[in-house]
């Protein structure tokens, strides 16, 4: 099952939400397959407790594999191609400010985070091109960047944020700031918490 950057953001605060096993289950595969509240009341349960594992399975899957990603290079999102950039000292002023703003909440940020990382690109007759420069296409691109696939944009972000509290420690203006700890912490608690809150076949 794959879980976009948008529902892990959704999931995200689902951790520190002090609920019953069944009505927190009910959220996260309501956010997982999509569905209405009414929906899901009429869904066979067999057919719930079936999403329900594959969830479990799947939010298991990411916890064990979710540090080991390596970052990309390139990003393809709803049929966009984009290339990542990693390297600050590259980036003009605004896109450094952008940075230092987003990675203050990674987690909240992280479609926002990939954005000012993101250079759309463009086959042309001499092969894949960058597409000249526009700042006003950030919150395009970030809402782009909602959809992309979370394992890829967390390996991404990680690397990211890796290399800017480096360079922020290089110059001694601020500490090193975990946020990727953060980030693994929550699927951590996720996983966790979500026992999983099985409905009770009828007999």
């Amino acid at each position: 099952m794959r879980l976009s950057v948008r529902q892990f953001q959704e999931l995200f605060h689902v951790v520190d939400m002090d609920l019953p096993d069944i009505e927190l289950s009910t959220i996260i595969v309501k956010t997982l397959i999509g569905k209405s509240d009414a929906e899901i009341e009429n869904m066979p349960v067999k057919k719930f407790n079936k999403i329900c594992r594959d969830a479990k399975k799947s939010i298991d899957a990411y916890v064990s594999n979710v540090d080991k990603k390596k970052p990309v290079k390139f990003l393809k999102v709803n049929g966009n191609l984009y290339q990542l950039h990693y390297d600050m000292r590259r980036m003009n002023a605004g896109k450094y400010v952008e940075a230092a703003t987003f990675s203050q909440e990674p987690i909240k940020n992280l479609h926002k985070i990939l954005a000012t990382m993101a250079v759309p690109m463009h086959w042309t007759w001499g092969g894949l091109r960058a597409k000249p420069y526009n700042e006003q296409k950030h919150e395009e691109i970030a809402e782009d960047m909602l959809d992309a696939d979370f394992e890829v944009a967390y390996a991404a972000c990680v690397f990211f944020c890796k290399v800017w509290a480096e360079l922020i420690k290089n110059l001694n203006t601020y500490g090193s700031n975990p946020q990727e700890e953060e980030i693994l912490e929550r699927l951590l608690r996720l996983s966790q918490k979500y026992g999983v809150g099985y409905i009770m076949e009828s007999k």
